[in-house]
Parts: C-alpha cells; sequence; structure tokens
C-alpha cells in the first residue's frame, strides 16, 4: 500500500481521487473542498427526455424490438441477391452464396456455363454447380412461423409457397395420366404460370402428353405446334398429322380448333385446299354456343394494334372471326 500511495502522491497535480478510491488510508491527500476545485468545470445540462423515451419505449416492448432485430439479422442473410426476395428453393452456388434456384440459373444460361460464368454478387469466375439447400428453406419456414421474419418478405413468400403447392398438385395428378392436370401445366410453362418460368420446350411436350391422353385441349395445342412448324418438306408429315389432330379438336367443339381450321380453309395452303363455305362452316361453329374454350392469359403482344400470332381465341381472335364470318357468309 505504501508504494501505491507514493505513485499517487507523485501525480497529485494532475490527479483527483474520488474519497473511494482513498478508503483505508488515515491521512488523505486531498480534501473535498480541493477535490471539487480541481474538477473540471461541469458541463452544460443536457436534455435527455427523447432517450429516456426510446430507453422506455424498448423496455416496454421487449418482444417487438427483439422481433425486429431478429428480422433485420435473419432475412438479411438469406435474401437472394438476384431477386432481393426469399428464395422458395434456395441452392448453394460455387460462390458460396445462397440464391433463388431460378433467379441462379437463369444467370447462368444467360452467361454461359464455362470459364467466362461469373458470381452475379463478386463478379469473380465461379462454376455452374448449384446445391440444394433444404436447412436453408426449414429456416426461412420456422422464421416466418414465428414472426421473426415478417412483412412484405414474408408476405410474398407465404404467396409464392401457396402457388408451388398449387402447381405441385396439377403435376402430380399429371404424373398419374389426369388429361386436365396435363393441360395446366402445359399451360403452366408455356405462358410462365403458377410460378414457373417461360419454357416452351417443357410447354410442348407437356401438350404432346395431354393429346395422348386424348385431352381435347391436348389435341388443340398439339395441332398448333406441328402445324407451326417450320415448313419444309420434311415437315409435311408433322404438319399432316397437325392437321389431323387439330380437325379431332373441332369436331368435339374446341373454339380455336375451329377457328385455325376456318382460317386454313379461307385462305388455302399445302394442306388444305381454298373453301370458303368450310371455312365459314368451322368459324360459325367456333363461334356457337357449343364451343368449348380454354382459359388462357392475354399475351403481352396482344393488343388491338397488334394481333398476337399465337392464337389463344381471346376477345381480339372471336372478335376478327366474327367479322371475317359475316364477310364469308355475305360473299357466299
Amino acid at each position: 500500500m505504501d508504494d501505491v500511495l507514493y505513485h499517487f502522491v507523485r501525480a497529485e497535480e494532475t490527479l483527483v481521487f474520488h474519497p473511494l478510491c482513498l478508503k483505508g488510508i488515515n491521512e488523505p491527500r486531498f480534501s473535498c473542498r480541493q477535490q471539487s476545485s480541481a474538477m473540471p468545470p461541469k458541463a452544460a445540462e443536457v436534455d435527455t427526455s427523447a432517450t429516456v423515451q426510446v430507453e422506455s419505449d424498448f423496455k416496454s416492448h421487449p418482444s417487438q424490438n427483439r422481433r425486429r432485430s431478429q428480422q433485420w439479422s435473419i432475412a438479411d442473410e438469406l435474401l437472394c441477391p438476384i431477386c432481393l426476395e426469399l428464395p422458395l428453393d434456395p441452392v448453394i452456388a460455387e460462390d458460396g452464396r445462397i440464391y433463388e434456384r431460378c433467379e441462379i440459373q437463369k444467370h447462368i444460361n444467360q452467361t454461359g456455363k464455362t470459364i467466362h460464368l461469373k458470381s452475379p454478387v463478386t463478379n469473380k469466375v465461379m462454376g455452374p454447380k448449384l446445391v440444394p439447400c433444404l436447412q436453408i428453406k426449414n429456416i426461412i419456414e420456422k422464421a416466418i412461423e414465428n414472426e421473426e421474419i415478417e412483412g412484405d418478405l414474408a408476405e410474398n413468400w407465404k404467396s409464392k409457397q401457396s402457388t408451388k403447392k398449387v402447381f405441385d398438385e396439377w403435376l402430380h395428378k399429371a404424373e398419374q395420366g389426369d388429361g386436365e392436370a396435363m393441360v395446366q401445366v402445359a399451360k403452366a410453362f408455356s405462358f410462365g404460370l403458377l410460378g414457373r418460368e417461360k419454357d416452351l420446350q417443357k410447354g410442348r411436350e407437356w401438350w404432346r402428353k395431354a393429346a395422348d391422353a386424348d385431352n381435347i385441349w391436348g389435341l388443340t395445342f398439339r395441332a398448333y405446334v406441328l402445324l407451326t412448324t417450320e415448313d419444309t418438306s420434311e415437315s409435311i408429315p408433322l404438319r399432316a398429322h397437325g392437321l389431323i389432330l387439330l380437325t379431332q379438336a373441332a369436331e368435339r367443339g374446341s373454339d380455336l380448333a375451329c377457328y385455325l381450321l376456318g382460317m386454313m380453309y379461307a385462305d388455302g395452303n399445302d394442306l388444305l385446299p381454298q373453301s370458303k363455305k368450310r371455312a365459314a362452316h368451322f368459324l360459325k361453329k367456333g363461334l356457337g354456343e357449343s364451343a368449348v374454350s380454354i382459359v388462357c392469359p392475354p399475351t403481352e403482344i396482344c393488343t388491338e394494334s397488334h394481333k398476337c400470332n399465337v392464337c389463344l381465341f381471346c376477345d381480339i381472335k372471336r372478335k376478327e372471326a366474327k367479322e371475317y364470318l359475316k364477310q364469308l357468309v355475305d360473299e357466299v
């Protein structure tokens, strides 16, 4: 203790000690008056009402503030850096980042799978390998269930999850041989519905399966795919087969099949002779009350000023068919 006091005394010109520091010493080196005079001037009073209010709010809502903190940290680490959403099908790429599978796969397909492929985050070269991450998916699901992730991020994820569930149910039925389910799966891939990326190749494959199952819309769209094949000598057998399927669908009441046959007869081609009478017959049948119509969304190019080539027999095509039918009837 004497050694300690010795060092304190040597610094007495510059140091001020609190009384507790000198407790137990018989002869304190400073009196209270000396301490007061040696202390620096008292700082101006600061209004701490705002700070007190914040502390009060934090103490009164501890669970809410804890969730906010957790939401920020959890969601921030789990977001796909491409779409800035919580991934429904999370995968880990070779750059070590978590992505939504369809988003990173689109990036890989666009930039190539060779040495030129670069990470969308680091911009460094990486490989195309993707590893499924079931644990990340489970963490996201539990965090949303426990309200640790809330707001738009959670709502969007739940909406995508619900849509995926609907598609999975259709896909399961389609794989069991259900023709109507095959049509729904084909539509999903052909038009980018039910959370699917637009994939015309998969769409055509499911239209073919639906046609093989003798579904009226499978016949119609399979026929359309075959009839729009590039017109070459090698494609004639395929287009002829498409015409047969189209006729079968039209006889069963497909409005789209009737429209296509009517327009083919109106113009004539290498498969059908020109016949305004037959054209009027099929157009009238397609516009009749007994015609069967598929429910499809209009395409982006399906507008009043630009008729779409992929005929979905929407209102524009129906209006066009009515006008052309009236013209044919007048001529016939």
